[in-house]
């Protein structure tokens, strides 16, 4: 972690937090060998997070877009 708080400038607590919070998500393991404590990256739960955003976004986007349509056909 140390590498890590150097590189970034931030606080040590901060980067704790902020890995606790991906591991919580799936994005992050760590394990700990003694006081030593390694992350390791699961790059599938980004696909899933990015599939699961862009349906939303196509949801949405019909959506707002069926709203315009009758908004705009109101005004007629």
């Amino acid at each position: 972690m140390e590498d890590v708080v150097g590189q970034l400038r931030v606080r040590r607590m901060a980067v704790s937090k902020h890995l606790k919070v991906m591991e919580g998500t799936g994005l992050v393991e760590r394990e700990r060998d003694g006081r030593v404590r390694r992350c390791s990256f699961d790059p599938t739960t980004m696909v899933e997070a990015k599939d699961w955003i862009e349906k939303h976004r196509r949801f949405w986007t019909q959506q707002l877009g069926s709203r315009a349509v009758y908004l705009e056909e109101g005004k007629s």
